[in-house]
């Protein structure tokens, strides 16, 4: 099990290209692991639902906050070091 701060060295050590979300105060706790894209990588995984909480905590709306994270965040392209952004689900084993 990798803490927050295992994943923030794993990143600086292997991702020269990884981007991080800024303000990093703001959503370094919303990083949920660390992920590949062909030929990319190392790079964070960004839970969905924190970065959305954290637009909400800032004011917006939940509406508002949905709008601006698929405009600015998902619509957003930066390179092989743009991050992955995952919904958060518990695996139902039935």
């Amino acid at each position: 099990q990798m803490t927050l701060t295992d994943i923030l060295e794993h990143l600086a050590d292997y991702g020269e290209e990884a981007l991080l979300m800024e303000p990093r105060s703001k959503y370094d706790e919303c990083i949920l692991g660390i992920g590949y894209r062909f030929n990319d990588g190392p790079l964070p995984i960004y839970s969905i639902e924190q970065v959305l909480a954290v637009l909400e905590s800032d004011g917006m709306d939940v509406e508002g906050a949905v709008e601006w994270f698929d405009f600015n965040v998902l619509g957003g392209w930066n390179g092989a070091g743009t991050p992955i952004y995952a919904h958060e689900f518990e695996m139902r084993r039935d």
